[in-house]
């Protein structure tokens, strides 16, 4: 009887190990650019905080096309509700 790499339990432990820590990695990276640079940036250039939030949801939503439209569309109005809602105008940058 052979084991193969799905029916090892160490394997597949570190196979969830290294998922949990590139969705940390990757949901720290998008937060740093599109919360703590391009809102910021976009801001300061468009000295309006909605159509900053918006724009950056839009650019992160179109970063998302390999999900199809649907994602895109979900993506977006989902980081638009979201992002909007929690940074009201008061956060300056990210708490790091």
């Amino acid at each position: 009887m052979s084991v193969t790499k799905a029916s090892n339990p160490d394997a597949r432990l570190a196979e969830f190990l290294l998922a949990a820590v590139l969705v940390i990695v990757v949901a720290l990276a998008e937060e740093t650019v599109f919360r703590g640079y391009l809102i910021l940036r976009f801001k300061n250039v468009m000295a309006n905080t909605s159509a900053a939030v918006l724009l950056s949801a839009v650019i992160f939503s179109l970063g998302h096309g390999y999900e199809g439209s649907d994602g895109v569309i979900t993506v977006g109005s989902w980081v638009w509700s979201l992002v909007s809602s929690i940074y009201g105008g008061r956060a300056s940058s990210l708490p790091w």
